[in-house]
């Protein structure tokens, strides 16, 4: 039981940040392009900066969220639903 509600809040943890990461990869080069096309510039992002971002924002999420994983794991549901 302790295994499967660990894992279900890690990964909402993880997958919420994931989605955070696409985002700013998304707004980031579109902001990018913007101004270099504004500017009459070429534009240029590293292929690495690509997967770089979502993977270093799923690190980041793993690592934040293991705590109140842990915690919210360790908690029986009705105590939980009731300091809610």
């Amino acid at each position: 039981m302790f295994g499967q509600r660990l894992r279900r809040y890690s990964s909402q943890s993880s997958s919420s940040f994931r989605v955070g990461g696409i985002g700013g990869l998304i707004v980031g080069s579109l902001t990018v392009y913007g101004y270099a096309f504004v500017q009459g510039w070429p534009a240029s992002i590293p292929h690495h900066t690509i997967v770089t971002g979502p993977v270093v924002s799923v690190v980041v999420a793993a690592l934040a969220g293991i705590h109140p994983a842990l915690r919210a794991a360790k908690a029986s549901p009705t105590d939980a639903l009731r300091s809610a």
